[in-house]
């Protein structure tokens, strides 16, 4: 993947490219939850995304939490997917509970 390499730390610029590799990464992961396909690979992306906006949240705390908050919302419904409906709850609970915040460990 193409924007994997330009956020690599090593071969491109990730200030610049995390970004877009997260939305990339958003959007595989929800075509695969929508066509039920691989959904354990579409948890593990959501799951980088999740890291990722972790990152460029803490360098620009208003830039991203209402992305992280719907790619959070995405792996709460890939956990459904998955039949793991307890950690799915939560999701949407933590969300509930913060709203406009960044989640610390969801």
């Amino acid at each position: 993947m193409i924007r994997r390499r330009l956020a690599d730390p090593e071969t491109g610029d990730p200030a610049a490219h995390e970004p877009d590799l997260a939305v990339a990464l958003t959007a595989w992961a929800a075509l695969l939850r929508g066509s039920q396909q691989d959904l354990d690979a579409a948890l593990r992306a959501t799951g980088e995304v999740v890291e990722i906006y972790r990152r460029l949240i803490a360098a620009t705390p208003a830039r991203f939490p209402a992305p992280l908050r719907g790619v959070l919302r995405l792996q709460a419904d890939i956990l459904v997917g998955l039949g793991r409906h307890q950690d799915a709850r939560v999701v949407p609970d933590w969300l509930a509970r913060n709203p406009g915040s960044p989640p610390s460990g969801a």
